[in-house]
């Protein structure tokens, strides 16, 4: 392993002492280098390439199919030039990035990752992408405490180089992280922080910002935040993001379900309409079908809601969410009284959880 990723574990920012260690430079050299560097990771990309790239990230939210294809054209392209590393880099961030929109669980990506983060010849960005890309990914592996260290050493080495797209998918994913884990205060801070970075007109501002008013929703009984999804929606419209209307959708319908699930249920139907493929979003929309159906005793739509939301999590290797589908189609045989069946649906869970999991 390399000097500057021991060194990063122990969560140092004295990143002058990094590069003099992971270099060996003169105090001369380094001081000359340490000017060019940025100015390196700046200019070095490929003004092709970057386009691409922003077209992934674009398209990673709604379309999986168009997604993947200019991934592998992306993945090219960066093969292709003299900057290869830096770029291959870039394509595992990107790659990782389209995995978590859209629910696929890539170990093997992970792997991949992992031994180019051995390399002892990697540039501070080049490293940060790595790191970001590996957090991402661990992110669609449920790996969110694993996650959290790298996105913070990669948000760290990302401020220094003043990379502020990169700062704020930083600080984002720690949003998402203690989202998950219900910290959702801090998820809030991060959120906020993350929307200082980035500006307007581009699409990811409108993607932090739903993530920002959703957890505000979640963690207060405050009609503000729900107010601000709304306003949010009438922007995004008037704006043809149309790619961030099934986002925006079931942020509503998740932030009105506790409160108004008629209401709610009404925005889930909306994305029904609509032509996007991601699959994560799919699971969550049966999932949350199944959930409103379950309440109202129509447990024959309830099931069939259920299974399709298992199907899509089976389909894309999502096996660290299928507990909580085994668990409701469980919950509803033993509302009907039929508690032997729950137990061997809970039964089959144990069951598929260890071949994957360990």
């Amino acid at each position: 392993m390399s000097d500057m990723f021991e060194i990063d574990n122990k969560k140092t920012t004295n990143y002058a002492s990094i590069m003099v260690r992971s270099c060996k430079l003169s105090k001369t050299k380094f001081i000359l280098l340490l000017f060019i560097i940025p100015l390196l990771n700046i200019y070095a990309q490929n003004p092709d390439f970057d386009s691409l790239a922003h077209k992934i990230n674009k398209s990673a939210i709604y379309n999986r199919t168009k997604s993947i294809e200019m991934l592998d054209d992306l993945y090219r392209m960066a093969y292709q030039s003299p900057d290869s590393g830096l770029l291959a880099a870039h394509c595992f961030y990107e790659a990782s990035a389209l995995n978590y929109r859209q629910g696929i669980v890539d170990t093997q990506l992970s792997v991949r990752i992992k031994n180019k983060l051995e390399s002892k010849q990697l540039s501070l960005y080049e490293h940060a992408l790595l790191q970001s890309a590996l957090g991402t990914n661990l992110m669609c592996e449920k790996g969110y405490a694993d996650a959290f260290p790298l996105h913070f050493q990669a948000l760290e080495k990302f401020k220094y180089l003043n990379n502020k797209r990169y700062t704020a998918r930083m600080l984002n994913s720690l949003g998402n992280i203690c989202y998950y884990f219900d910290l959702f205060n801090l998820a809030e801070n991060y959120y906020s922080e993350a929307i200082t970075y980035i500006t307007r007109d581009y699409h990811e501002y409108y993607y932090i910002k739903t993530n920002y008013f959703r957890v505000q929703s979640l963690n207060s009984t405050d009609e503000a935040p729900i107010d601000s999804l709304f306003a949010l929606l009438e922007i995004v419209q008037q704006a043809n993001y149309e790619e961030l209307l099934p986002v925006l959708y079931l942020n509503i319908g998740v932030s009105l379900f506790e409160r108004d699930p008629e209401r709610a249920i009404s925005y889930f139907t909306k994305i029904q309409s609509l032509n996007f493929e991601n699959p994560k979003w799919l699971a969550v929309l049966h999932s949350y079908m199944g959930s409103y159906y379950a309440g109202k005793e129509d447990f024959e739509i309830a099931f069939r809601y259920f299974y399709d939301a298992l199907k899509v999590m089976e389909e894309n290797n999502d096996f660290y969410s299928l507990k909580s589908m085994y668990i409701n189609i469980a919950d509803i045989y033993e509302q009907q009284g039929q508690y032997e069946k729950g137990t061997d649906i809970k039964r089959a869970y144990a069951i598929r959880k260890y071949p994957y999991r360990g």
